[in-house]
């Protein structure tokens, strides 16, 4: 990545150490980042520039919002470019 680019990380748990050390060093190289995570967030989430978190336990719920959510940002993106 280069600055003003940006990283979207995802972990369930809220634990993902690969994920927080990929923000550690896009945050470095001058990108954003944006975490999707479950349970309470945890390291990810405060990691995170733009932390969106989904508060249930149940992997298979996480998820089910976080496939939702990223449908949601992609045809955002799609408008933003194509429209």
């Amino acid at each position: 990545g280069r600055p003003g680019d940006v990283l979207l990380g995802i972990s369930c748990s809220g634990g993902s150490a690969n994920v927080v050390a990929a923000f550690e060093a896009a945050k470095a190289g001058g990108l954003t980042t944006v975490a999707l995570t479950g349970r309470d967030g945890g390291a990810v989430g405060a990691a995170a520039d733009i932390h969106v978190n989904v508060p249930a336990a149940s992997t298979a719920r996480v998820q089910e919002v976080h496939r939702t959510l990223l449908h949601a940002m992609c045809a955002l993106v799609e408008r933003e470019l194509y429209a």
